[in-house]
């Protein structure tokens, strides 16, 4: 009608675009009724081609697929439509490819086209103005119902036919229908909307996975996208085991799990792994159940059949799932279509690809095409059958083959791709696409309601995929607010889906974890110490193995830790139900092991393991047996993880229950033992310094205890060596230790002085070799006045005494009162009596007798010391 008016008022330049858009409408209305006569009696071939060539055809490629589509040549056998059809690119290309027409050929490109429209009209009898045009719009109890856009384009009526068996029309389509009420179908090729005021034609199918088809408007500038089923995921075979894609890939027949996939961000690693990676053929998806694993694979496994260039020649999907989480229902469905063998993996393998059943690999092995294949749910097999499969994938070619696998448990083949659950955020985007792709409006109430419970939301679906399916269809089916108040994710049978077979799915240590965790919570706090795991279960010694099988637990959504990795929480209630069950399952032995350790460690989680094994051995020494006791210090002193400050508490309470039983060598025997722990050197940090500092002191007091000299003299080598490390006069402790070396030290000077003047006057030696043991004595005298004596002196005659630790003091005190004799030998008289006055003015009171008596001692030494021998001058 357009272009009769245009006709009238000789306006050419309109009349071209007109007479343009005409004649292409005219070829995809015959693309469209060929197509639908046509396409599902084409050869696979012909069939494949046309729909690949539907990707982005030009006006030539459509011409092409009438032709292909016409398999009688009952329409396009007449010369004259080739001929027409045949030069019409030519026309095309001559006056209108370059982009414009000058004004002398605007007539002649009018005039060929309007004719090439004429010829078509004239030949083809469902281009003619005979048909009128009814959108079928639904099909009720009683029959069609549509509009009708009547053949003048003057008249638009609302459209009735009843039902008959002998004419079953699609609804939602578009048909030409002569007077004889014959129907022609056109859709998808030809739209028509707002009572025929909006036409559009087709342009492309933009994307084979969901059939997203884009039109052009009729003489308007505008475009309009639609996914249409017709060309949703083509397959241009089936035989019941296997089909065939738009692109060539053949893929077993399988059960998607999912109506419309929405991508959580996992599908591009995987992706890129299956198209560019070469140092791995296979490939992990792990994760907890419904993170959507499965149906992240199957969706990507479309996509790849779908696309235009094919990166596989086959795709085998096969699935040891055995029963799955119906959300609809809320309740677990046993599946049977399922393998459990490595031999049903290879019979699929060979039947698809080589249309034989057998076990034989070798035809697999020798395959040099491109297969991806997918085993689903890893974890149900068995282990022996998981040895065999991981067997056969290593011998599998990098260069032929990908493997992906599925799996809730740790087993990991080839590159790790982890699923978790969607943040608060995404599970609310998640619920409201599936809201959507479900067809149920929300309204803009229900969407800020949904915004305003996202963690709600969160909590009730734990962000798995699959409880906000089961939200959504409860939202559908009720409302918002009633489905807020479902506990989804704590149903009895989600629990059971989730963890139900979680133990089979754990390594055996993880296994062990799984079980004792449970004797070391209760209901009402699901919390504990995750070393008192790793005590209770003796792997203190193996710590990577023992976190390795702690992040299984984690990653699983068992348990999760606080950030310091010293806490771990249970996640529910019902979880430990379950952990409790399997306990309660293992043996005796196990058990009562288990049961043994942790009543050491008892359940107090504000202390840690250490501290509780401390705290067990302290009390064992009120209600214990000897051996017990030692045992329980020496298991804490063993333990690789247990501090020095810890140890250092042991080895001191130890030490102190050895020596109060009479056992003082045996205490001795830990100091000597535990020591290299505690040396520390000059740049070691002062906590280091005093826990050393400690050490030695106690070590010291022991062995200057003994009685003997060799002992007296260890415990000065004790000092002397802690001493050499460098002291601060400024820490009490180190004034302290100091104190005792300088008392120790003079102690045994004096001591050995005595022995040997006794030894003397009972003539047990001579003058002569008294002489020589004096002489030692002196030099002993010299080196304790040069090391020791005169830096403390100097040192303490500087501060107060009353500004110092009560231990450091008496051990001053008592050091200066032996080194007073010392001094006396070396004829340090005034130093002597300085001393002695320091002492007797700033020392306790309680000294101050023995300090006086000690003045008048040098006093009197002092005044029968014997004038030095002068030497007389040579003469």
């Amino acid at each position: 009608m357009k272009c009769e008016v245009l006709e009238t008022l000789d306006d050419t330049a309109s009349l071209v675009t007109c007479y343009q858009a005409r004649f292409e409408t005219q070829v995809i209305i015959l693309l469209g009724f060929l197509w639908n006569l046509y396409i599902d009696k084409l050869d696979e071939d012909s069939r494949q081609y046309v729909y690949q060539s539907l990707n982005r055809p030009s006006i030539g490629t459509v011409v092409e697929l009438c032709r292909t589509l016409d398999i009688e040549s009952k329409y396009l056998g007449n010369s004259n439509i080739n001929q027409s059809l045949n030069k019409y690119p030519h026309i095309r290309n001559e006056f209108i490819g370059h982009g414009y027409v000058f004004k002398d050929g605007v007539k002649e490109l009018c005039s060929q086209l309007n004719e090439l429209s004429h010829i078509l009209a004239k030949h083809i009898r469902i281009l003619s103005q005979e048909y009128d045009l009814i959108s079928v719009q639904k099909l009720t109890d009683k029959g069609y119902k549509g509009i009708n856009y009547r053949n003048d384009g003057q008249k638009v009526t609302a459209w009735f036919y009843p039902k008959s068996d002998n004419n079953a029309l699609k609804s939602d389509s578009l048909y030409l229908v002569d007077k004889f009420d014959d129907f022609h179908r056109l859709s998808p090729f030809i739209l028509i909307s707002n009572f025929g005021k909006n036409i559009y034609v087709f342009s492309s199918v933009d994307e084979y996975l969901t059939g997203r088809v884009r039109y052009n408007r009729l003489l308007e500038t505008d475009k309009f996208s639609l996914d249409c089923k017709e060309f949703e995921n083509v397959s241009m075979s089936n035989d019941g085991l296997k089909n065939k894609s738009i692109n060539g890939t053949i893929r077993n027949v399988y059960r998607n799990n999912f109506k419309k996939y929405i991508d959580t961000g996992l599908k591009k690693d995987i992706v890129s792994f299956l198209k560019k990676n070469e140092s791995s053929n296979s490939a992990t998806i792990w994760g907890h159940g419904g993170v959507g694993k499965t149906a992240t694979i199957q969706s990507i496994a479309d996509d790849l059949s779908a696309e235009h260039e094919k990166h596989f020649e086959y795709i085998i999907f096969v699935s040891a799932k055995d029963r799955k989480y119906d959300y609809i229902k809320g309740s677990i469905t046993e599946i049977e279509d399922n393998i459990s063998t490595y031999i049903e993996l290879v019979e699929i393998i060979n039947q698809v690809v080589f249309g034989v059943s057998n076990m034989d690999i070798n035809r697999i092995l020798a395959y040099d095409g491109k297969m991806l294949i997918i085993i689903d749910d890893f974890e149900t097999f068995s282990f022996e059958e998981k040895e065999n499969i991981k067997s056969f994938t290593k011998q599998l070619s990098i260069n032929h083959f990908k493997i992906i696998i599925t799996t809730r448990s740790n087993t990991t083949i080839g590159i790790q791709f982890q699923t978790n659950e969607l943040s608060i955020q995404k599970t609310t985007e998640f619920l409201k696409q599936t809201l959507d792709n479900e067809g149920i409006p929300l309204g803009l109430i229900s969407t800020q309601r949904i915004d305003g419970n996202k963690k709600k939301i969160h909590n009730i679906t734990s962000g798995r995929p699959l409880f906000i399916y089961q939200l959504a269809y409860v939202i559908a089916k009720k409302d918002l607010e009633t489905a807020l108040s479902y506990d989804i994710n704590s149903t009895k049978a989600a629990i059971e889906f989730l963890y139900g077979r979680i133990y089979n799915y754990l390594s055996d240590t993880s296994q062990d974890l799984f079980i004792v965790m449970s004797a070391l919570v209760t209901e009402k706090d699901l919390s504990n110490v995750i070393s008192k795991v790793q005590y209770a279960l003796n792997l203190d010694s193996d710590i990577k193995h023992f976190n390795e099988s702690l992040d299984e637990l984690i990653k699983l959504k068992v348990i999760e830790i606080d950030d310091d990795r010293k806490i771990f929480t249970i996640y529910s209630t019902d979880i430990l139900i379950i952990m409790k069950s399997y306990f309660e399952k293992r043996s005796s032995s196990f058990k009562g092991n288990v049961m043994q350790r942790i009543a050491q460690v008892n359940q107090d989680k504000d202390v840690d393991i250490e501290y509780s094994l401390l705290k067990t051995a302290h009390n064992n020494r009120l209600t214990r047996n000897e051996v017990t006791v030692i045992d329980s210090y020496k298991q804490i002193l063993n333990r690789a993880t247990a501090s020095k400050t810890i140890k250092l508490e042991a080895i001191l309470a130890l030490t102190a229950y050895l020596n109060e039983k009479g056992l003082r060598r045996e205490a001795l025997d830990i100091f000597e033992l535990h020591n290299p722990k505690f040396i520390v050197i000059t740049q070691s940090s002062r906590a280091d310094k005093v826990e050393y500092a400690n050490y030695t002191k106690m070590w010291a007091t022991y062995s200057y205890g003994g009685g003997t000299f060799k002992e007296k003299r260890k415990a000065v080598n004790i000092l002397g060596n802690y001493i050499s490390v460098g002291i601060n006069y400024d820490e009490n402790i180190d004034l302290e230790l100091a104190g005792l070396l300088l008392q120790y030290r003079s102690w045994l000077y004096i001591a050995n002085k005595q022995e040997n003047l006794s030894r003397l006057q009972f003539k047990e030696i001579n003058k002569g070799e008294f002489s020589k043991v004096k002489a030692e004595l002196i030099k002993e005298c010299k080196a304790i006045f040069h090391r020791h004596g005169n830096h403390l002196v100097q040192k303490v005659m500087q501060i107060k005494l009353s500004d110092v630790s009560s231990a450091a003091r008496q051990n001053i005190v008592i050091a200066f009162y032996n080194y007073v004799e010392v001094l006396v030998d070396l004829n340090k008289f005034q130093e002597a009596l300085s001393i002695c006055d320091y002492v007797l003015d700033y020392g306790p009171q309680h000294f101050s007798a023995q300090f006086n008596r000690k003045k008048s001692h040098v006093a009197k030494r002092m005044k029968h010391k014997r004038p030095s021998i002068k030497k007389r001058p040579r003469r």
